[in-house]
This record gives structure tokens, sequence and C-alpha cells, in this order.
């Protein structure tokens, strides 16, 4: 299962270059399929944005183990890739990050980090069933503990919600 992602975005099409910018969209998701098809990622997608005012048009999300997808970062035709994308398109940029279960491993690591460096109250936030919230001194620290409280919340809002969803008759599901 995917721990880990790729995100690949980018902006606007140069302009005068746009035809170009659409061929070599073309080869990445040919590029994304091949490597789907021999196994070296999980999975992919593309994702077109809504105008929101911002530099971000879209991007490929694309999933798979750790250091399978170390290789496909590293590889030559990544590197091909980005290279004709900054050619056709302003704003192109590849990042790794973590999912899933990775993300849980993440959250643990910080913590245990978090208590080594006096942060406790961060730590035990992490420890507590309700992830109860101190500051700590440092901006950082509490930037991320107001975001893991955030994000527990959000999970538990979200499974709550996906639970009466599920739970819902089929026919008040609609509308």
């Amino acid at each position: 299962m995917a721990d880990s992602v790729l995100f690949l975005g980018w902006g606007n099409p140069v302009r005068g270059r746009e035809q170009k910018a659409t061929a070599v969209f073309g080869e990445a998701v040919e590029m994304w399929t091949k490597l789907e098809s021999d196994g070296l990622i999980e999975s992919w997608e593309a994702v077109f944005l809504d105008l929101h005012g911002g530099d971000l048009d879209g991007f490929f999300l694309i999933r798979g183990d750790r250091a399978q997808l170390a290789l496909v970062r590293d590889s030559e035709h990544m590197d091909r890739l980005l290279q004709r994308a900054g050619l056709v398109v302003e704003g192109i940029g590849l990042v790794g990050g973590a999912t899933g279960e990775r993300v849980q491993a993440t959250m643990a690591s910080y913590m245990e980090n978090a208590a080594e460096l006096g942060c406790a109250p961060v730590a035990a936030a992490a420890r507590a069933a309700g992830l109860g919230h101190a500051l700590c001194r440092s901006p950082a620290t509490r930037a991320a503990a107001s975001w893991l409280l955030a994000w527990a919340a959000l999970t538990r809002a979200g499974a709550r919600s996906a639970r009466a969803v599920r739970d819902r008759p089929r026919e008040s599901r609609r509308g």
C-alpha cells in the first residue's frame, strides 16, 4: 500500500506555447501510465484546479512506495519531463510527501522529538485521546500542535460524517 506521494504541480502555460504544453502533458500521462503498468508506482491522477487567483493550475499526484518513488524522482525520465515542462509551463514544481500509515509514523516521531526537546505539552496532546492542547514556547511547535489538533478534529469529524452518510437510508442520500 502506498505510503508516499509525489506532487508535481504546474501553473499557466507559457504564452505561445500552449500546444506544446498540451503535448508535454500527454508525455507525462504516458509516463505515469507506463510506470503504473510496470509496477513502479501504485497509482496516479491528474487534477485541474478551478480558478482561484493563485498560480497553481493543476497537479499530478503519484502514489507509491517511498523507495520506488525515490527511484522515479531521480530518474532520467523525470529529469527530462521536468526540463520539458519547465520550458512550456510556469511554476513547475515537484515535491514528495507522506500518506497513509507514514503520516501516523511521522506524527509519532514528531511527538517523540517534541517531548525530548522539552515541548511536553505537544507530546501530551498526542497521547491524550482527545488531543488536549497547551502551548509550547516555540512558534513552530505551537503551529504544529495546532495543526495536529485540527487534523485530529477533522479526522474525527470526517469519520462521523462518513458514518452518517453510510448509515442514512439510500433514498435520503440524494440532494
